[in-house]
């Protein structure tokens, strides 16, 4: 008939409810929860928590009966189903956490689990060793290489220092006069030689000097 109340909404979400219709009974309650009167919000909330604790929806069940005591403090059907439902689901937490405790497959789990994680850590320190073992011939290899260069670098050097030498002495060397025994070599003379060469030389001046005083002169005054 198109009425659209939130009372005549509640009314039939309720009828839902009954009916155990749950998928309109949902979306039913669902308007109600955005209602500007408190107590409807409160009603509409506590109905889905309600709901989803049928569902075994525990977490949201304890939103839903959170929520109606916040639209209403005085709902007390809200408030003992938030309790009885806490309640239960730290049972159902504590039941569980025993079966796991006691389940042999779970230990058998957990032992295959404790395995390989053992195992997969024995790879990995496997790998991290093999990884570190090729850091080291890397790096080994690396220092012998620039070992080799700087050696290579070091032999250039006092090749280049004797070079420089080399080049400096005999520059000296050229610079200095060269000695008699030298030019006697270079002229391949010997030295017998060239004191009878000196000699002859010596004599011929001395023949010469003694002819020019035999010249006639100037008569004396």
């Amino acid at each position: 008939m198109g009425v659209k109340e939130d009372e005549v909404q509640l009314n039939m979400a309720n009828a839902y409810f009954q009916s155990h219709d749950t998928t309109y009974t949902a979306n039913s309650y669902q308007p109600v929860t955005q209602s500007s009167n408190a107590k409807l919000r409160s009603i509409a909330h506590q109905q889905l928590g309600v709901l989803a604790n049928q569902q075994n929806k525990y977490e949201e069940a304890l939103a839903n009966f959170k929520q109606a005591l916040k639209a209403d403090p005085m709902n007390e059907d809200a408030r003992y189903n938030y309790e009885m439902v806490k309640q239960q689901s730290e049972e159902q937490k504590k039941k569980e956490a025993e079966q796991k405790k006691n389940d042999p497959n779970k230990k058998e789990e957990n032992k295959d689990k404790k395995d390989q994680n053992k195992e997969e850590n024995k790879d990995e320190k496997k790998d991290q060793k093999e990884k570190q073992d090729q850091e080291n011939k890397d790096k080994k290899e690396q220092q012998d290489q620039e070992k080799k260069e700087q050696e290579q670098k070091d032999k250039e050097k006092q090749d280049q220092q004797k070079e420089d030498e080399q080049q400096k002495e005999n520059k000296e060397k050229k610079d200095i006069p060269p000695s008699v025994s030298d030019k006697l070599k270079q002229m391949e003379m010997s030295e017998e030689k060239a004191k009878m060469i000196l000699e002859a030389m010596k004599n011929q001046e001395i023949q010469y000097l003694q002819q020019n005083k035999r010249k006639a002169t100037k008569p004396q005054r």
